[in-house]
């Protein structure tokens, strides 16, 4: 294990342990082989009744997975306004549009797209629950057209 990643890993394997997230979930969302990820928590894979060694990590394999964990263990602890507040500064400054753009495409008022960007806390619940669910798409459909 990498020193990089040992505190990472180590978020995951508690977060494994916890029921939260399986190993197979960890290779759907980030494209490392089940076998490698496994031998990052001591897990060993027998062939043919030989125990293999899964290869190590590649440096883009361990960032992937290091986010990945950092996120899962303590994402969750940031207020939901501040993260609704980084869905509208994610659409903005990452995908390029604007206040105008998201009203348009999500049909939430461009005056309350800016009002979640600059404080969350003086829109309505409604109004942040329909830009959460609809930012939350745009942020997914921007993903989705990334090379790969």
């Amino acid at each position: 294990m990498t020193p990089q990643i040992e505190g990472p890993i180590s978020d995951l394997a508690q977060l494994i342990a916890q029921g939260k997230i399986s190993l197979a979930a960890l290779h759907h969302m980030t494209g490392v082989a089940q076998e490698s990820l496994a031998a990052l928590f001591g897990t060993v894979s027998q062939q043919n009744g030989f125990i293999t060694s899964a290869p190590t990590l590649s440096a883009d394999e361990s960032m992937r997975v290091s986010k990945l964990a950092g996120l899962l263990a303590y994402g969750f602890d940031i207020p939901d306004d501040d993260r609704i507040r980084a869905i509208a500064e994610s659409l903005i400054a990452e995908c390029g549009l604007t206040s105008e753009n998201i009203a348009l495409l999500t049909g939430i008022d461009a005056d309350d797209i800016r009002r979640i960007a600059d404080d969350p806390h003086s829109v309505s619940v409604d109004v942040k629950y329909a830009f959460a669910v609809r930012g939350s798409f745009l942020i997914i459909a921007a993903n989705q057209a990334q090379p790969r």
